[in-house]
C-alpha cells in the first residue's frame, strides 16, 4: 500500500470508530441532546498533537532534496522546518506566498507552453537539474533565472512535461489533503462550539494550536498545487556543441563578500543606487546574528527568505536552499506579500487573546500568558506599518521614480522606517520569549484545568476526525 494511503486509511477506520461509538453512548438519547461527557487530559493532548502535526509536518511542502543527500539528511531538514514553524509558523507561511507568487510568474511567463503553476513550483523548488550530454553527470542546478537564460541562449530544449508528469512525483493525493482539511476543520469546528458555550471552555493548549489552524489553511492554499516530497530532480540535457556564453555553463562557487555585494545591487529598486552598498554592512551583521544558537532558528529562514537572490545562488549547488523563494520580477509584489504576512502575523497573535482570562493555575502563569500574547502581535503590528511604507513608496515611484530619493520627503520616510526598524528589531527577542513561553505554558497548565475545559461535546463525535 502506498506510504501516503495509510494516514489516510487510519483516518477513515478512527472516523468510523469514533461515530459508531458516539452512536452508542448516546442511544436513547433525542436528536437534539448532546450532554457534556468528561474527556480526559490524553484526549486533549491527543487531538491537540494531531493537529499540530498536521499543521507543521504534513501541510509543508519541502523543496527537491540533493542528488547525494540521504534519506536521514532529508528527514533532518523536514525536522528542522517543522521546529522553525511550531516557533515562528508566519516564516513558513510567509516562504509559501513567495513560492505561490513565483510560480505565479513562471506560469505566465511561459503559458504558451502549456504551463502551470504546478510547472512553477516544480521549477522553483529545485525541480530541474542540467545534465551533461553523453556522460549524464550534473552540472548545475536549474532555478529560474539560470532556466531562462539556457532557454534564451539556446543551450537547453523546453521540457515537455504536462502536470499529470509532475503530480506522479509527488506523495500525495486529493485524499491525503482531505485527511489534513477535515482534520483541522474538525478541530476549528469543535473549539468554536466550546467556546460559544457557558460552561465548556478550551485549554491554553486547544488555543495555540487554533492559532496553528487558522495559519494552515492559508499555508495550504498558497501550496495546493505544489508537489509534495519530490525525491529527484528532473535532467535536461545541455546541447553538444553549443558554448556556454559569459561563461554561464561553467561552474563557481562565491564567497559571502561577493554575495553580499550582489544582494546589495538587488535592493537597487527600493534603496537608492548611492545607498545600496549599505546593505553588505548588514550583512555582516547578519552573518554573525546566525551563529546564535536559538536566535538563529529564526534569523536563518529570514535571512535565506530576504536575501535568497536567483543570482546569488552558487552554480556548484545541487538544490535550492531550504527557504528558498525565487527572485520576484516585480518588487511591488514582494513588498506586499510582507504586509499580507505581517497581517497574517497579527492575527496569528491575536487568536492568542482569546486564552485572556482561562483559569490558569497560578497568576504568574495567566500573566505570562497575557504578557506574552502581547509581545508576539506586536511584533508584526510594528511591522505593518513599516511595510505599508515600503508599498506607498513603490506605488509613488512608479509614476514618480524620483520619490523618496531626495528632499524633505525621502528625510521623513527615511527617518519613519529608520524608527519603525528599530523599535522591529527591540520587539524580536520579545517575540522569541512570548513563543517559547506560550508553548510551554500550553502544556504547563495541563496539570490543573478548570471543570468546564473536562467537558466534552458529544455531537462533535459525529464529525470525521482522528
Amino acid at each position: 500500500m502506498p506510504a501516503f494511503r495509510r494516514p489516510a486509511l487510519a483516518f477513515l477506520l478512527s472516523s468510523c470508530a469514533s461515530l459508531v461509538a458516539a452512536q452508542t453512548t448516546d442511544a436513547g438519547l433525542r436528536s437534539d441532546e448532546f450532554p457534556a461527557c468528561e474527556r480526559s487530559v490524553v484526549k486533549i493532548v491527543w487531538s491537540c498533537l494531531a493537529v499540530i502535526f498536521a499543521c507543521t509536518w504534513v501541510s509543508v511542502h519541502p523543496n527537491v532534496p540533493g542528488d547525494r543527500e540521504t534519506a536521514f539528511d532529508v528527514v533532518w531538514r523536514k525536522l528542522s522546518i517543522m521546529v522553525d514553524a511550531l516557533l515562528a509558523p508566519e516564516l513558513v507561511l510567509f516562504w509559501a506566498m513567495r513560492q505561490w507568487i513565483g510560480s505565479r510568474e513562471l506560469a505566465a511567463r511561459y503559458k504558451d507552453q502549456g504551463w502551470t503553476k504546478t510547472h512553477g513550483f516544480f521549477l522553483l523548488m529545485g525541480g530541474f537539474v542540467l545534465e551533461e550530454p553523453g556522460e549524464g553527470r550534473t552540472l548545475s542546478l536549474l532555478h529560474p533565472q539560470r532556466f531562462h537564460q539556457l532557454l534564451v541562449d539556446g543551450q537547453i530544449d523546453f521540457p515537455e512535461l504536462l502536470a499529470a508528469d509532475l503530480e506522479d512525483h509527488s506523495k500525495a493525493d486529493w485524499l491525503a489533503k482531505l485527511v489534513v482539511i477535515l482534520q483541522v476543520t474538525w478541530f476549528i469546528i469543535q473549539c468554536i462550539a466550546r467556546g460559544a458555550g457557558s460552561d465548556p471552555d478550551l485549554t491554553e493548549l486547544e488555543v495555540v494550536t487554533l492559532a496553528f489552524a487558522t495559519l494552515n489553511a492559508a499555508m495550504y492554499f498558497f501550496w495546493w498545487n505544489k508537489p509534495l516530497d519530490v525525491k529527484r530532480s528532473i535532467p535536461i540535457k545541455h546541447k553538444v556543441g553549443i558554448r556556454c556564453p559569459n561563461e554561464s555553463c561553467k561552474l563557481k562557487a562565491k564567497d559571502q563578500v561577493d554575495i553580499a555585494r550582489e544582494a546589495a545591487v538587488s535592493f537597487e529598486p527600493i534603496l537608492p543606487v548611492e545607498h545600496a552598498m549599505d546593505v553588505l554592512r548588514v550583512w555582516t551583521v547578519v552573518d554573525k546574528i546566525n551563529k546564535i544558537p536559538l536566535i538563529s532558528l529564526f534569523s536563518k529562514p529570514i535571512t535565506s527568505l530576504v536575501w535568497c537572490q536567483d543570482h546569488m545562488l552558487s552554480q556548484e549547488a545541487t538544490r535550492v536552499p531550504t527557504f528558498y523563494a525565487p527572485t520576484l520580477r516585480d518588487p511591488m509584489g514582494g513588498a506586499l506579500s510582507m504586509v499580507v504576512i505581517s497581517v497574517a502575523g497579527v492575527c496569528f497573535g491575536a487568536v492568542h487573546f482569546i486564552g485572556w482570562n482561562i483559569e490558569a493555575p497560578t497568576k504568574i502563569e495567566q500573566y505570562t500568558w497575557r504578557v506574552s500574547t502581547v509581545a508576539i502581535t506586536t511584533t508584526f503590528f510594528v511591522n505593518i506599518f513599516n511595510t505599508s511604507i515600503l508599498v506607498y513608496k513603490l506605488h509613488r515611484q512608479r509614476t514618480r521614480p524620483s520619490f523618496g530619493r531626495s528632499g524633505w520627503v525621502a528625510t521623513l520616510i527615511k527617518v519613519a522606517e529608520l524608527t519603525l526598524g528599530c523599535i522591529e528589531i527591540l520587539t524580536v527577542p520579545f517575540y522569541i520569549m512570548g513563543r517559547v513561553c506560550l508553548f510551554g505554558l500550553a502544556f504547563a497548565t495541563l496539570r490543573r484545568l478548570p471543570a468546564g475545559a473536562q467537558k466534552e461535546i458529544a455531537w462533535t463525535s459525529y464529525l470525521p476526525h482522528i
